[in-house]
């Protein structure tokens, strides 16, 4: 009896402990907090590479728009004249982003919130530079 009623109550608090708290947001909310958090940064900064930039948002907007093989390699290149100019941090981060929009130039499909995660983490990525270097490291 004693077994039974552990048994039951460990798997009461396992299926309690793996519920969402309240802390869960859709994809479109995470792509939508990521966006503010870098027209924020953009628009409060002045930089050299603010055109650069500017154009890697362009090629963002357009894959958001419509997913091509073209706008993803374009937004990879991009990415990759940026990294020159960016702090070590962000580096590696921008590396990544610019390798994985290698490699969705290389699939067939990609799902909606695969597309705003990827798009998501590139906004956070020139955030994080913009708050903080403006892309203008020196080594």
């Amino acid at each position: 009896m004693l077994l039974r009623t552990s048994l039951i109550t460990a798997v009461i608090v396992l299926v309690l402990g793996c519920q969402p708290r309240g802390e869960t947001k859709s994809v479109e909310e995470i792509l939508s907090i990521s966006k503010e958090r870098f027209n924020r940064a953009y628009s409060a900064s002045e930089f050299e590479k603010k055109k650069q930039v500017g154009k890697v948002i362009d090629i963002l907007n357009s894959i958001l728009e419509k997913p091509t093989r073209t706008d993803f390699l374009l937004l990879g290149e991009h990415l990759m004249m940026l990294l020159p100019h960016a702090s070590p941090t962000v580096k590696t981060s921008l590396y990544y982003q610019a390798d994985t929009s290698f490699n969705l130039a290389e699939k067939d499909s990609i799902s909606r919130g695969e597309l705003f995660l990827f798009a998501s983490r590139v906004y956070h990525s020139l955030s994080s530079e913009l708050e903080t270097s403006k892309f203008n490291y020196n080594y």
